[in-house]
């Protein structure tokens, strides 16, 4: 549904359905009534708004108000967004897909057109809950792996990403596109049984924890149309038992994790986006 509403945006019109099909993945549907804050001054998003249906007025810093259409709002755009009519909205997370936009796709030496491998991050946790330019920047300069059937992956401060090939840990699968890793290098160490086995020939991206790291400081405002509804106590609930405390959370509902040390928090980040619920880490 949400890649036939992007094509009727000049920026995804001339875009083949695979393709589309990535980008809306990267989207999300908003609908308000008439007289409300679509975004109240002062706010930013790192979100591109594309108005569907309805009315809306940005407000300058001037106070002058002019009716908009078509895409309403940019990343770094200083205006304020107030509905006058009910509205539908779709809110696009551009950053993922920027190279898929671009008519010269993604240069050399990045990591080349988009693969299957490529495809799947793409729409993964590891993605969605960070930003996604600093991701593209670290997969251009990620060491390269090469295993074969059979190997250990020793534990180190890095996350993995599988290129190509299969890794297993207590029997299950993680294919071309998954990632692990991610307790080492936010919790400080392993989480859960088993260890990494490549489980035939298989090529990883080795992205050093501190860089992964980095990108916590980086991780976008909610989007205002998205409440947080619901609180993780890491200070109450260990990371070790993330997984029970999620069974008690509503899925539909955002959640704030809060607590503990940042490291623990980010794991938790990852760990809950994996299960299939938003998130979103705060400070201390």
């Amino acid at each position: 549904m949400l890649a036939h509403l992007l094509k009727r945006f000049e920026r995804f019109a001339g875009l083949d359905e695979r393709t589309l099909a990535i980008a809306s993945k990267h989207a999300s549907l908003i609908e308000l009534p008439a007289n409300r804050w679509l975004l109240r001054r002062g706010r930013r998003l790192d979100r591109c708004l594309y108005l569907l249906e309805g009315a809306v007025e940005a407000v300058e810093p001037g106070g002058r108000r002019r009716r908009v259409e078509g895409e309403i709002y940019r990343p770094g755009d200083d205006i304020a967004l107030e509905t006058r009519a009910g509205t539908r909205v779709l809110s696009v997370d551009l950053a993922p897909i920027e190279f898929l936009l671009r008519s010269d796709g993604l240069p050399e030496p990045d990591v080349g057109p988009v693969e299957l491998w490529l495809d799947r991050l793409l729409a993964s946790p590891l993605v969605k809950v960070m930003s996604a330019v600093s991701w593209q920047r670290l997969l251009r300069s990620a060491e390269e792996r090469r295993l074969l059937a059979g190997d250990r992956v020793s534990a180190e401060d890095a996350v993995f990403i599988v290129k190509e090939g299969a890794v297993e840990r207590a029997g299950a699968s993680i294919r071309a596109g998954d990632f692990f890793g991610e307790d080492i290098v936010f919790a400080g160490r392993k989480i859960g049984q088993g260890e990494y086995r490549t489980r035939r020939n298989t090529v990883l991206l080795v992205i050093p924890g501190d860089a992964v790291r980095a990108l916590i400081g980086e991780y976008p405002v909610p989007d205002v149309a998205d409440p947080i509804t619901q609180t993780l106590d890491l200070d109450t609930t260990p990371v070790d038992a993330l997984r029970e405390a999620a069974c008690r959370l509503d899925p539909n509902g955002r959640v704030a994790i809060r607590g503990g040390a940042a490291g623990d928090r980010g794991y938790a980040l990852i760990a809950l986006t994996r299960m299939g619920m938003s998130a979103v880490p705060m400070a201390d």
